[in-house]
């Protein structure tokens, strides 16, 4: 998957986008086939279905950092590894 300098955004209920910087990873990824292997992936690793859309992004937005709590990880009820 062509995923490097990406981020993930809500697109809605049961949906994320992933915005990308980089031309060429967005063009190897707004696939449908692309999307659909992913949306394949998650629902084998997580047990979700998620619906994905592809967005290229201007290099010049800057990506906003979004930081969760403990207690906002509790809703998702899978593993979370936390790293140092």
């Amino acid at each position: 998957m062509a995923l490097q300098g990406t981020s993930l955004k809500p697109a809605g209920e049961g949906c994320l986008s992933i915005e990308f910087t980089d031309v060429n990873n967005y063009s190897i990824m707004n696939q449908e086939n692309r999307l659909a292997e992913l949306k394949e992936l998650v629902e084998a690793d997580y047990h979700r279905t998620i619906e994905f859309k592809a967005h290229l992004r201007e290099t010049s937005v800057p990506v906003s950092t979004v930081y969760v709590s403990d207690e906002d990880l509790k809703v998702i009820h899978d593993v979370i590894e936390i790293e140092d």
